[in-house]
């Protein structure tokens, strides 16, 4: 079964959904699938001994023009994109919109696909997903939304998560 996983993260990040988008990706591959993973991939990590013992392919889904933090922690630093984000991220999802080009990118590369799996947080991906995907290429998405750190009270979330 060919699969594509979308997130922002993989290792070496350490946060809960770099270790989900990772782990998933290493245990479909380990079960024999085709297995693609996208994610913000930062410069200096080399993934070549992951991809040639477990047949998993880590592309990278590009550079944040906007300040998406990559799996290795960097973050572009601009001083319009920090007033932006500033000023109304929470509520524009800036800069999540740069996925909306990169995942396009993406989607578009790999053409016929069996899953496609999207992580999220941010929901820009899934967003991004769901407006460039190709139904009659793609036999079935699921979008990941699950954090088991979701209420953590110690983590900042969206105004709109607070309601529930």
């Amino acid at each position: 079964m060919k699969i594509v996983i979308i997130g922002q993260w993989v290792c070496p990040e350490l946060n809960p959904r770099a270790h989900r988008t990772w782990q998933l990706a290493l245990r479909l591959a380990r079960d024999g699938h085709d297995v693609t993973v996208y994610a913000l991939l930062g410069k200096k990590y080399d993934y070549s001994e992951v991809e040639r013992s477990c047949g998993l392919k880590v592309k990278n889904l590009g550079v944040s023009r906007n300040g998406l933090k990559d799996s290795e922690g960097y973050r572009r630093k601009c001083l319009v994109s920090s007033v932006i984000k500033n000023a109304i991220g929470e509520y524009a999802l800036f800069p999540g919109s740069d996925f909306l080009g990169m995942v396009k990118k993406a989607l578009a590369a790999e053409g016929k696909t069996d899953l496609i799996i999207s992580i999220a947080a941010p929901h820009a991906i899934h967003w991004a997903v769901a407006r460039y995907i190709d139904r009659a290429k793609v036999k079935t998405w699921v979008a990941d939304s699950g954090d088991p750190f979701m209420l953590n009270p110690f983590e900042k979330h969206h105004p709109q998560m607070e309601r529930l």
